[in-house]
């Protein structure tokens, strides 16, 4: 017998590779397979973090806009509330005009004794003072994390009535983000017309 012969009969099956079985076709993952399965996992982790950035953002600004809303609603429906049930504006201590506009306005309380409505800028918050006492928010009627750049009020005397136009200009911010908004509003005084 020759010595390869020998070599033959004595190897056990497991090393023989001249032989093509199933099990030793499929018996592990090829080095191309798996960069190719990486490649597609990181394919997909970088488009749900790109996702999951997108909507974070997303809340970030529907967070600053719902707060400028909601700041100009309240600051707006208080102002227009005491323009209409006013009396008169106190033209002398009133600044028009101006961006950092001031509105003093004549109204009656419950016992029909006369008191001075105030609204101003305070460190760029709408504040609101009745009779020179803040109202029971600190007098501010804006959101903490809203500033007033501007608060502009006009007259409007024509013979048969008085009004008052209010310009606000609002923002808020949230690390990289900024929004500036414009509010406009034109009230008439009730017993003007």
């Amino acid at each position: 017998m020759s010595i390869i012969a020998s070599l033959k009969k004595n190897t056990p099956k497991y090393f023989n590779c001249s032989k093509r079985t199933k099990a030793n076709l499929v018996s592990g993952f090829a080095l191309v397979e798996m960069i190719v399965y990486i490649s597609i996992m990181v394919i997909i982790m970088i488009a749900l973090i790109n996702i999951i950035i997108s909507i974070t953002k997303s809340n970030r600004f529907s967070s600053i806009e719902n707060n400028i809303k909601n700041s100009a609603i309240s600051g707006l429906e208080e102002i227009t509330r005491e323009i209409r049930n006013a009396k008169s504006i106190d033209y002398n201590q009133s600044v028009f005009s101006s961006s950092n506009g001031k509105l003093f306005l004549n109204t009656l309380d419950q016992n029909g004794s006369i008191k001075t409505i105030k609204f101003y800028l305070e460190n760029q918050t709408l504040k609101e003072d009745v009779g020179g006492v803040a109202t029971s928010t600190g007098g501010s009627l804006t959101q903490k994390d809203v500033k007033v750049l501007s608060m502009t009020f006009k007259p409007i005397d024509t013979l048969k009535s008085k009004a008052v136009k209010i310009e606000l200009v609002l923002s808020s911010s949230n690390n990289d983000f900024v929004r500036n908004e414009n509010f406009y509003s034109t009230v008439v005084l009730r017993g003007s017309y």
